[in-house]
């Protein structure tokens, strides 16, 4: 009888990785315990200015700056050109260096002219 030297090899690997799977999981895991901070309406993207607050925009066209610990909320007034309808609205906010980049569906002339 001819055994496969690599069917072998590949048949160790897989025991071994099914092994490294089933038994260190388990000791790497945390319980981690979730709790709401504050409501918001349709949050969509976020970004933490510092180690206390987290900037969020919200698709209805919301700005909110909040701090984890107080829980207080400053909203940040804008005057962005957005649309929100369907998919549409305010979305991603990135804060780096100061700088804040917000990506959002804005009004086009063609949707100016249509009634509404």
């Amino acid at each position: 009888m001819v055994v496969d030297q690599n069917s072998l090899n590949v048949k160790k690997y897989f025991s071994l990785i099914i092994f490294f799977l089933l038994f260190t999981s388990k000791s790497y895991s945390n319980n981690f315990t979730l709790t709401k901070i504050i409501k918001l309406d349709d949050p969509w993207g976020s970004s933490f200015i510092n180690n206390d607050e987290i900037i969020i925009t919200e698709k209805s066209g919301k700005i909110k700056i909040v701090n984890i610990n107080s829980k207080k909320i400053l909203e940040v007034k804008h005057d962005l050109n957005f649309l929100d309808v369907g998919q549409g609205g305010l979305l991603d906010i990135i804060h780096q260096n100061n700088n804040l980049w917000i990506s959002y569906s804005e009004i086009g002339e063609i949707l100016k002219r249509v009634p509404q």
